[in-house]
């Protein structure tokens, strides 16, 4: 268990430090992440904002540089341009995420998803973790 914990972590990891690159490289910082995340469909500001300490003033100054980007209206919303480059951010993490798995045959892969689905089941189950979460997770299934 220690081990597989332990390989999860820097897999996880991994796939979160790509994840940052690509924001960072769209300008978008964390505070705006999770406001871009929530206006497409994320978790929502009063699950993100008190789990990550930014307050008020922080959460309007990052919905309103997105809005003069133009990608969140003045609901807090996605516009069109939002959700293209919030799914652009997601598609380059997934690719950058991808190395670590490239020597992994497909029955292996297949097999450490499809336990570790039912892992992730069961650990949702149990209530422990809600959904939606601070790290934008949804329940498994």
């Amino acid at each position: 268990l220690g081990a597989l914990w332990h390989g999860l972590t820097l897999v996880r990891e991994h796939r979160g430090d790509g994840h940052n690159a690509a924001l960072t490289a769209e300008g978008i910082d964390g505070c705006a992440a999770h406001v871009l995340a929530a206006a497409t469909g994320g978790a929502p500001r009063d699950v993100t904002q008190p789990a990550r300490g930014w307050s008020d003033d922080d959460w309007t100054a990052s919905a309103s540089a997105l809005a003069q980007r133009g990608l969140v209206d003045g609901d807090g919303g996605a516009t069109a341009a939002g959700r293209a480059l919030h799914a652009d951010i997601e598609r380059r993490t997934d690719e950058l995420a991808a190395a670590p798995w490239a020597g992994v045959d497909e029955a292996s892969l297949e097999l450490t998803v499809t336990t570790l689905a039912r892992l992730a089941g069961r650990v949702a189950a149990a209530g422990t973790i809600r959904f939606p979460n601070p790290m934008g997770l949804p329940p498994p299934g």
